[in-house]
């Protein structure tokens, strides 16, 4: 098990940077979200007029799957301090192909065996038969998967839109991306004492604003057998400025504490986001990270291990690398389960054990995660 410093004092904490609250909020309201903005600000505004009339774009070659979609169904959201890491004029950039919208994700056959609820999160849906069938926002507050262990859906909106997200079918514009009264869902919690650790996902928890966000906290740490708090979150490296002062503030008084953050290549890890993991990890954050296998993105021995060497030296363990799940609309991004394995069987022999993160997969109804390698 790898463990991270734990420091006692704030006093050596790094200057604070961010200060700010209208830093990332700012970022939020400034985030792309329209298919024809994001390709003119990465320099590929050429393509735009063939994109419009549905021909493919001359900036992307077959390794982009030809067509970018004007108006698809899962929106675009691309905050301005991740869209400053991607490369201009590059169309196979790792990290535009997580944001850029294709025709594949709409093409019904290709997406035929890929469903809308993968991990069976929703039981009381009926089996979906078609793309439009959605979850609706009140369908699950909390998820229970594993024993000791709660998982709390936060909320539905998130600081960007990964176009592989599990839960991209989500109805985001429909929930709620603020809660103020979180008793409702604590109660199932407080009264199930082998509850040990609450998760909480979203969406992005870190969207939530301070004071929201405090509620939930300071009811949980009401709830005795509550000893651990892990939160999943994209924000500290799409948004890196949502690290504050006061955000690291709210977090005392569980005895562990985990910052599960997902970074699929090494490119996403600029400055900014190495200087809000000091912040975490002066904090007392133990910090870890999970990836997808993307075809595409980081389906190679070399991306992979960048991004394992970068993460180690950012204090970041890299703990999963999961196998795609299939929901609707990422079947372009799949990886067989066969070239992963020779993936990590390859990496095995470049890196140490410490840098190599377990390849994963997550079943629905089965107890844990499956171990792949």
């Amino acid at each position: 098990m790898n463990y991270l410093p734990v420091f006692a004092s704030t006093a050596a904490l790094p200057p604070a940077g961010f200060a700010d609250e209208r830093a990332w909020t700012g970022d939020m309201k400034a985030a792309i979200r329209d298919s024809h903005q994001l390709l003119a600000a990465v320099g590929l505004a050429a393509t735009i007029p063939q994109v419009s009339t549905g021909g493919a774009p001359s900036g992307l070659d077959e390794g982009l799957a030809a067509e970018v979609l004007a108006r698809p169904k899962f929106p675009v959201f691309v905050p301005p301090a991740l869209l400053a890491r991607i490369s201009r004029g590059n169309a196979n950039d790792p990290i535009l192909r997580q944001v850029l919208p294709l025709a594949d994700e709409e093409d019904a056959e290709r997406q035929a065996e890929f469903g809308i609820d993968p991990l069976g999160e929703f039981p009381d849906l009926a089996a979906p038969d078609s793309m439009a069938t959605e979850p609706k926002p009140g369908d699950r507050k909390w998820i229970q998967k594993y024993h000791g262990r709660a998982l709390l859906i936060t909320t539905g909106a998130c600081a960007i839109n990964c176009r592989y997200c599990f839960r991209r079918h989500f109805p985001y514009p429909s929930a709620p991306q603020q809660r103020t009264r979180w008793q409702p869902w604590l109660e199932p919690i407080a009264a199930d004492p082998t509850i040990r650790e609450v998760i909480l996902s979203g969406g992005d928890p870190l969207v939530l604003h301070d004071e929201s966000l405090c509620r939930l906290l300071d009811g949980l740490r009401e709830i005795s057998h509550v000893k651990w708090l892990r939160i999943h979150s994209r924000m500290p490296v799409v948004i890196p400025s949502r690290i504050t002062n006061s955000f690291l503030a709210l977090f005392e008084g569980f005895a562990a504490k985990t910052m599960v953050i997902h970074v699929n290549h090494a490119q996403e890890l600029d400055d900014e986001v190495a200087q809000a993991m000091l912040r975490l990890r002066h904090r007392g954050f133990q910090l870890l990270n999970q990836s997808v296998l993307l075809r595409g993105v980081n389906d190679s021995v070399s991306a992979l291990m960048d991004l394992s060497c970068r993460l180690v030296e950012l204090g970041v363990v890299p703990y999963y690398l999961h196998q795609l799940d299939r929901v609707r609309g990422a079947a372009h991004f799949e990886v067989s389960i066969e070239r992963g394995l020779q993936l990590v069987a390859e990496l095995r022999q470049k890196l140490p054990g410490h840098a190599i993160p377990r390849y994963v997969q997550e079943n629905p109804g089965q107890p844990s995660k499956t171990i792949l390698a």
